[in-house]
């Protein structure tokens, strides 16, 4: 891959984003309409989008690659952004606020989690070449590996079930790996381009950089310097780690000479010469495809483009504030396309999580269902509390040329299980619980037949004022007063209410 297919993407203390091409210094295209950008807040997502955050604000601003034209897309985060990275297949956004780490899905705008490990700010997020893993680094020195598949997994756990939890939707939260080998702030993590078999450098204000395997979590090397480390970078094949400084000098550490302790000290350079040009510290780093070319940003308002192997300074490139961070890409194709439409729907971002766990309702009765019962065709558990599938008729299978008649006949046999269902579930009940409680009324002389009969039989005479005077009450006649007919109509509702 040759340097013209690659541009430098910058932004600085005006503003604005702009690419650059590498070789010549030409710039290629400007996004303006935002503020100051956050360090570590700026990313491509696919060949579509340019996505930056404004400092201190809780919102990423997206602008198309062919449009320079204030961003119009605006996405609404629940506080203030540290830091955000989209992932490389541009199916996801990461996004740090204060000490949690935020997983948006793109295509439908859902958050799919939150999770905090650190207990200070996150101060940098990393995806993965892959988008498999992300490294998240904080202020309190610790760096985590989180795992997308365990991030954004989701446990339904049914309720009522002894022995479980009693929660409705978990997720496993937890960091694949945790590293606290810094003792002062994490200031910058880079990942390789091998995916999961990636080697992860993290540098910090303690002076060291350290790197440890991404997937298994060991620790492979420390390396310690004379002077504070800003950011890092490896080149495409691993070979070589370059560090930037807060006075401005960038140091180079070869890996294939392997050192004989995992503790190595760099003291003098004549091994590995400096790259020696800035005037302040060192903002950002990134090595080209080939690993000729290394792009470096600075406090001073310069980027410069770097050869590796001569250490010679090829570009300077002036800017009108302090450059923020800057990367090498492929240069999008649809840059300059005039009726160029982004593919990637934006979607407004939620703002809690969504629980997809499936309710599970629990009767209880006193009274057995018999087992043939709901035994109609085979009729599973699952499908009688709700949380299985939909029924499907258990049919002998038949060719049919129309689908649509088969789709109607399958739907009607549904509806005809249903019914039948509901009509043994009702004659259940009629026969087994309402029979038996008008049994246990019969037997203490206050049943229901009882009260209707005596009801008809004093609505048949008349109820005049001379026939009550006639009327002899026998030993087991009742008057037909007010606590009889208050009776008989708790009897009607208690039969309403089964």
């Amino acid at each position: 891959m040759s340097l013209l297919n690659e541009v430098a993407f910058s932004y600085d203390g005006s503003g604005a984003i702009s690419v650059w091409e590498p070789k010549g210094g030409t710039l290629l295209m400007s996004y303006k309409g935002a503020s100051v950008l956050s360090p570590h807040s700026m990313c491509l997502l696919g060949n579509d989008y340019v996505l930056g955050v404004e400092k201190g604000k809780p919102m990423i601003q997206a602008w198309p690659v062919n449009s320079q034209e204030k961003a119009q897309l605006r996405l609404i985060c629940p506080g203030r952004i540290s830091s955000m990275q989209a992932s490389p297949d541009a199916a996801y956004i990461a996004v740090s606020i204060e000490t949690k780490l935020h997983m948006w899905q793109i295509s439908s705008g859902r958050l799919l989690a939150t999770a905090s490990s650190h207990y200070q700010p996150i101060t940098i997020v990393k995806w993965s070449a892959d988008s498999n893993f992300i490294v998240t680094g904080g202020e309190d020195g610790t760096i985590c590996v989180w795992q997308l598949s365990r991030l954004i997994c989701k446990q339904t756990v049914a309720f009522g079930i002894p022995g479980s939890s009693g929660k409705g939707v978990t997720g496993l939260t937890e960091p694949l790996h945790v590293k606290s080998q810094h003792s002062l702030p994490v200031t910058h993590v880079t990942l390789s381009k091998l995916g999961a078999k990636s080697r992860v450098a993290s540098v910090s204000h303690d002076r060291t950089c350290k790197i440890f395997d991404l997937c298994t979590g060991e620790d492979l090397l420390s390396l310690i310097l004379d002077t504070r480390l800003t950011c890092v970078a490896f080149d495409g094949t691993e070979d070589n780690i370059y560090m930037g400084t807060s006075e401005g000098v960038i140091k180079s550490f070869c890996l294939r000479q392997v050192p004989r302790t995992r503790d190595h000290h760099i003291q003098d350079s004549t091994s590995n010469p400096d790259f020696i040009g800035h005037e302040k510290q060192v903002t950002s780093l990134s090595c080209s495809i080939t690993g000729i070319t290394l792009l470096s940003s600075s406090a001073d308002e310069t980027l410069k483009i770097w050869h590796t192997i001569s250490r010679q300074c090829l570009r300077t490139i002036q800017h009108k504030g302090p450059v923020l961070g800057a990367f090498l890409g492929l240069l999008p194709p649809a840059i300059h396309d005039y009726d160029f439409t982004p593919k990637i729907l934006l979607k407004s971002f939620d703002k809690t999580v969504e629980g997809n766990a499936e309710l599970v309702i629990e009767i209880n009765s006193t009274t057995t269902l018999p087992c043939d019962l709901l035994s109609d065709q085979n009729l599973t558990t699952n499908q009688i509390t709700g949380t299985g599938a939909p029924l499907v008729a258990q049919t002998e299978t038949k060719t049919l040329s129309n689908k649509k008649s088969v789709l109607e006949s399958s739907q009607q046999i549904e509806i005809d299980k249903l019914k039948r269902i509901n009509r043994n579930l009702y004659e259940f009940c009629v026969k087994h619980i309402l029979q038996a409680d008008k049994g246990k009324r019969n037997s203490k002389g206050r049943g229901v037949p009882q009260v209707e009969s005596h009801y008809r039989n004093q609505k048949s005479k008349l109820l005049g004022s001379k026939a009550r005077k006639k009327k002899k009450n026998g030993p087991g006649d009742k008057k037909l007063n007010f606590a009889n007919t208050k009776q008989r109509v708790s009897t009607v509702q208690e039969i309403l209410n089964l």
